[in-house]
């Protein structure tokens, strides 16, 4: 499909680079040829008038193709409900952000935020205020967040954050600062054995990346602690760190 609209904009490309081609050509023959009569001059003119048409017409077919495929591509980047970034686009961005902090010797934190009970909330409250839930977390995360923080929409109801140049002690204060809007959101969640009030969980993991590594170990690690916190084996504020 991608491969597919590249070639139809490269041909609109080709097109127009044809007929600016012959546009020039038709200029060149005429100052050639002399014209000096009415026809011929009428002629050359139409001719003229109708190549510089095609030539607008074409330019804007491929300015409204890149248009299209820009926004086909922001799309597949963006989660449905929410409008921040997906899970496909994380896997892309934490693999460049790994190898750029591994090249800068800087650290990395990566977070997992998961919403404490929220099958009972669906269950309680239905599928459509859950939706209304998860779309109200999403935007309070991204506005809580400074650059370079990101936050991405992992599935369900569980988010994940990149904080580059960000290490152990700083990354656990984002945590706790997170964790505290949502629960200032004052969402009602009277099923929840842990709060009225709805909450969330997480799980951070924080190293200096290596290129020797793979950046999914230290996700892997983060995922680990969010399961453990989950579990009740550890503290919820308590934050791991590897290397």
């Amino acid at each position: 499909m991608k491969k597919s609209k590249e070639k139809k904009s490269a041909k609109y490309l080709y097109i127009l680079i044809v007929l600016i081609a012959g546009v020039l050509v038709i200029d060149i023959a005429g100052l050639l040829l002399g014209v000096n009569g009415i026809p011929q001059s009428l002629f050359y003119t139409a001719i003229h008038i109708g190549l510089i048409v095609i030539l607008i017409l074409a330019y804007r077919n491929v300015c409204l193709l890149q248009k299209r495929n820009e926004k086909l591509k922001q799309l597949s980047y963006t989660d449905g409900l929410t409008g921040i970034p997906n899970r496909r686009f994380f896997d892309a961005y934490y693999e460049e952000v790994w190898n750029e902090m591994a090249e800068e010797n800087l650290p990395l934190t990566v977070m997992i935020l998961d919403l404490d009970y929220f099958k009972s909330y669906n269950d309680t409250y239905g599928h459509l205020a859950g939706d209304d839930c998860i779309k109200l977390v999403a935007r309070t995360l991204e506005a809580a967040l400074s650059y370079p923080g990101m936050v991405f929409r992992f599935g369900g109801e569980e988010f994940v954050v990149i904080l580059p140049r960000t290490g152990y002690t700083e990354g656990k204060e984002i945590a706790e600062k997170l964790k505290s809007r949502i629960e200032q959101l004052g969402i009602v969640h009277e099923k929840s054995p842990k709060s009225p009030l709805l909450t969330a969980s997480h799980g951070i993991s924080a190293a200096v990346p290596n290129l020797q590594e793979e950046a999914k170990d230290l996700l892997q690690l983060a995922d680990d602690m969010l399961y453990e916190v989950k579990k009740g084996r550890m503290d919820r504020s308590e934050l791991m760190q590897k290397g």
